[in-house]
């Protein structure tokens, strides 16, 4: 029997319409790895029911980059494949690259809003995830009777490790987050610090880089791979800053606003008044005349920002002004 310990803790806070989004995503992974020859309905349902979940994703993640880069390099050529096996083959990196991001988006806005053991959480709940599609990946679904996450990232390291040396970082990396949340779960609920929390999340964007340089090794290449984790990589970067420049300063208008832009929240020309709702939605409650006076000055000469009729929008996209390198 399959031990399935891919489930948030009773005292484990959801996110609205969240039970509705695991069921979609349950609903890929069985059509991609269950089903060796799904109908043309059943593909169309789980794409149509997968683009409302990229529609929450979006607005969550005030961007709407990630669905942007799943449905050019995934979701069009499961729409046009006439092959079915081709189309079982695209399902399946589909899921592979698209599983990492339920926790991960979560795990970044309980951040933000600062409930870090909640974010410790859900990175753990990641390392669950990433571990159970490299077995399946690998055709090692026995290995998901262990009940320890431990004895299976185990064997597979030692599967893995003469065909990949670097599954050993890995390794190391999804045990080391998920030690720190097996500390910080439901049985204990002493809450975790902001320095925990960052240091969990900051190694994402490896444990993420890894698992699909992993998959190219396995015949599963995800060709946006660059492109997936320069968007994780963006958004941790401005978003840990954030959060611990509150542990021994003041926060700014600017620090927050460079924070909207690096997610890609001024790709559409966004109002006053939606800036000041969305900071708001964060936690920061800045003067309207301020905010107001930083987006001018965001909107000068070679600033981050234009400006038109009032309302602002991003000069450039983000990776292209900011040089962007993986954090650890």
């Amino acid at each position: 029997m399959v031990i399935d310990v891919e489930k948030p803790e009773s005292e484990f806070r959801k996110f609205p319409d969240e039970d509705k989004i695991e069921e979609i995503q349950d609903e890929l992974f069985e059509l991609s790895w269950n089903n060796s020859a799904p109908s043309a309905s059943d593909i169309s349902r789980v794409l149509e029911r997968l683009n409302w979940v990229l529609s929450i994703w979006s607005k969550t993640f005030a961007s709407e980059t990630l669905s942007r880069i799943l449905h050019e390099n995934f979701v069009n050529r499961i729409r046009t494949e006439t092959s079915t096996t081709e189309q079982v083959t695209a399902l399946r990196r589909l899921d592979l690259a698209i599983c990492f991001f339920h926790h991960y988006i979560y795990a970044f806005d309980e951040l933000i809003n600062r409930r870090f053991r909640n974010s410790v959480i859900r990175c753990g709940l990641i390392c669950e995830r990433i571990v159970k599609r490299l077995a399946v990946a690998t055709d090692n679904r026995n290995i998901l009777e262990h009940q320890k996450l431990d004895a299976r990232i185990n064997i597979l390291r030692t599967q893995l490790e003469e065909k990949f040396p670097k599954v050993n970082h890995l390794a190391n990396f999804i045990q080391y987050v998920y030690g720190e949340r097996t500390e910080k779960g439901a049985h204990d609920t002493k809450a975790a610090s902001a320095i925990i929390a960052k240091s969990c999340i900051t190694v994402t964007p490896n444990i993420y880089r890894l698992y699909l340089e992993t998959l190219e090794r396995v015949s599963y290449p995800i060709s946006a791979k660059d492109d997936l984790i320069e968007l994780v990589n963006s958004t941790i970067t401005t978003g840990t800053s954030l959060v611990l420049a509150e542990e021994g300063q003041i926060v700014r208008p600017r620090q927050v606003l460079e924070s909207l832009y690096r997610r890609q929240f001024f790709l559409k020309p966004e109002s006053l008044a939606a800036v000041l709702k969305e900071l708001a939605r964060l936690g920061y409650n800045f003067p309207k005349a301020t905010v107001f006076s930083t987006l001018n000055t965001m909107s000068g000469r070679e600033g981050l920002l234009s400006k038109s009729k009032g309302k602002y929008f991003q000069r450039m996209p983000p990776e292209e002004f900011y040089k962007t390198e993986i954090v650890g």
